[in-house]
């Protein structure tokens, strides 16, 4: 499935690593350090909303933060600096909550082991998911970082992954995507001539002739 490809992008938050569960668990004991009852949904809602403003150029990845903070706390005149001070209090929370998916670890080995060029295509910034990789045990000297707040570019804008290849030294055509957001990982990624493959950790039974889909990262190991 990867084998053929002389480069494999991966997708980080919900393709090797557990965010969702981090972010939850970061979200509640943030919440509790500050005070404040813990409400992880309208957190997650709140990420959604202003990460997404983030992807299509809305607003800067700082900004997305210090929105989602000014809101969850109800304090719509914070400014900035303070909000991002705030949102370091999460982060902590977070990362020390953050898990690798089963098989990421394997995988990653098993790209290596036959030579192929490995990079992390995420949305974060470089020094955060550096941080998520080396607090899993994932993090590897050889992975190429391919951060969008770096890159000045956003998953799915296309000029993303045409920046990517260049960093990479790929063609579309040897290049694969691995992640778990459909716009994000996998359409854009095809759209640029790029294949993909969808990782469905949650099983919501997304199927699509244009790509395969899987339910665990082990499902990559030794496929041809």
């Amino acid at each position: 499935m990867l084998n053929s490809y002389r480069a494999v992008l991966f997708d980080l938050d919900g393709t090797l690593v557990d965010h969702s569960n981090a972010a939850r668990a970061g979200v509640i004991a943030w919440s509790q350090e500050l005070g404040i009852p813990p409400d992880p949904a309208r957190w997650q809602a709140l990420e959604q909303q202003w990460f997404l403003a983030y992807e299509h150029g809305k607003l800067t990845h700082s900004g997305q933060r210090a929105a989602r903070v000014r809101e969850y706390l109800h304090e719509p005149k914070l400014s900035e600096t303070a909000a991002l001070q705030l949102f370091d209090g999460f982060l902590h929370q977070y990362i020390a909550s953050m898990q690798p998916f089963s098989g990421a670890a394997e995988v990653l080995e098993q790209c290596f082991d036959c030579g192929q060029l490995v990079g992390i295509a995420t949305n974060g910034a470089a020094s955060l998911q550096t941080t998520k990789l080396r607090t899993t045990g994932l993090w590897d000297d050889r992975l190429i970082m391919l951060a969008a707040v770096e890159m000045e570019a956003a998953k799915p804008n296309p000029e993303f992954y045409t920046r990517a290849l260049d960093i990479v030294g790929t063609a579309p055509a040897d290049t694969i995507m691995v992640g778990d957001t459909l716009p994000n990982d996998v359409l854009a990624p095809i759209a640029a001539g790029i294949a993909a493959i969808h990782v469905d950790h949650a099983g919501t039974g997304t199927t699509d002739p244009r790509y395969p889909t899987i339910r665990d990262l082990s499902e990559l190991l030794n496929a041809p």
